[in-house]
């Protein structure tokens, strides 16, 4: 059983993980950028699909940059733990790779040295398991879809709230004592501990030692004061613009059964979460790189 002490400078595969419907869109991008900043592996589920993105999931996975599983999760259980409860299973993960289970419409920024994962790695105080804090991005006034997603169209975001505590989507080591992959954070069985598998938030200081056995809602979020995006953040592009808010509304939430509907994403919602407040532009020193491998990967996708 592999050690949850050691650093996490020791080598292992960077999987990215996410289960998607619909997002051909938004696809290809979001690749592109994760492979950019230092992601080795991308595992990919999708349910359902009816815009091709299932097809130009499997053709780039024949060419080896990707793996695409395709399921069909039953009307009472949702789409993302059905992936998960299938990757998990199948041992897709293996000990001492390093998971992130982001959805299409995030993108982990890391505000360290060139934004990379090895600076992450390099300059973050030690951990096993790196918490990063969503910070949401509203439609930037743009009434429809501009094309990409890392422009200077979307570069207005949500400001520094004391009272808002962010959740939280979660780098970390797998293990055998990973006992559940949930979209936010894993969660442990009994033996894990603090000392063994450090902890640590964006703000840069250990999580709650509540983290570790608790399954609480609390847990999912950074759950003390400070700079939440000081050492890296998830730019939550929640809403996108109102056309394609429209696309999310059709296709129903990923972490509901379908047959619970969506009652979530309304009109009320995209007012309430548009948010516009200040002007963050981090991601947009990787737009050329991610430019280059989006060409390169659609070029794929032609031949």
């Amino acid at each position: 059983m592999a050690d949850l002490a050691e650093h996490q400078q020791d080598d292992g595969r960077r999987i990215l993980f996410s289960a998607q419907k619909d997002e051909a869109p938004f696809l290809l991008e979001w690749i592109a950028y994760h492979k950019t900043i230092g992601f080795t592996d991308i595992i990919l589920f999708s349910n359902n699909c009816s815009d091709g993105s299932d097809a130009a999931m499997d053709r780039l996975a024949a060419a080896g940059e990707i793996a695409h599983h395709r399921h069909s999760p039953p009307s009472d259980i949702a789409p993302q733990q059905n992936a998960s409860r299938i990757a998990q299973e199948a041992r897709l993960f293996a000990p001492d790779d390093w998971v992130m289970w982001l959805d299409i419409d995030e993108y982990f920024v890391i505000n360290l040295g060139d934004g990379t994962l090895d600076a992450l790695f390099a300059e973050a105080p030690p951990f096993n398991a790196f918490l990063a804090a969503w910070r949401i991005f509203g439609d930037g006034g743009n009434s429809t879809w501009p094309g990409r997603q890392i422009s200077p169209a979307f570069t207005q975001a949500q400001a520094d709230h004391e009272e808002l505590f962010p959740y939280v989507k979660t780098l970390f080591k797998w293990s055998e004592r990973i006992a559940h992959l949930d979209i936010h954070r894993p969660y442990f069985d009994e033996h894990v501990r603090p000392r063994r598998y450090p902890a640590i938030s964006s703000t840069g200081d250990p999580v709650d030692r509540a983290f570790y056995r608790s399954g609480a809602d609390r847990f999912n979020r950074v759950s003390k004061a400070g700079d939440w995006w000081k050492l890296a953040q998830v730019n939550h592009y929640l809403l996108r613009t109102p056309d394609m808010f429209n696309r999310k509304r059709e296709r129903g939430r990923g972490n509901r059964p379908h047959v619970s509907g969506n009652d979530r994403h309304t009109n009320r919602f995209y007012k309430r979460m548009n948010k516009n407040e200040v002007e963050d532009r981090r991601i947009l020193r990787f737009e050329e790189a991610t430019t280059q491998e989006l060409n390169r990967l659609h070029k794929l996708l032609e031949d």
